[in-house]
């Protein structure tokens, strides 16, 4: 519920590349717009991929940008209402320091797995 991988339409993805005409500074600049098109095609593939096997968020670019603030915000709301309020900085910081302890055990947590399976 933390995070939330956005996905391009990938027909929207080329068509905006394309629209900003041949890239300037190329000795062949239809041929890298098509090669930076095939390549952003290929890592926005890989994101959906990697986000569905490992079962995170997503959120399809579709819509309006305002439309896309709103369902973002929506995903967010539960954990932003657990944040705390009134402008308590000492405790906005205390809970960034937890989620930073948290994020340092797991990821060491995770060098030691990948250094015992090697």
């Amino acid at each position: 519920a933390h995070a939330l991988f956005l996905l391009p339409d990938l027909d929207d993805l080329a068509e905006r590349r394309r629209e900003r005409g041949p890239m300037a500074g190329t000795s062949d600049g239809v041929r890298a717009t098509d090669n930076l098109i095939a390549r952003d095609l290929l890592i926005a593939a890989e994101v959906e991929r990697e986000a569905r096997d490992l079962r995170l968020a997503t959120l399809r670019v579709d819509e309006p940008l305002e439309a896309m603030i709103e369902r973002a915000a929506a995903h967010f709301s539960p954990v932003v209402e657990r944040l705390p309020r009134g402008g308590d900085l000492d405790a906005v910081r205390s809970f960034e320091e937890q989620v930073h302890r948290t994020q340092t055990r797991l990821y060491e947590e995770w060098l030691s797995g990948a250094a015992d399976t090697s």
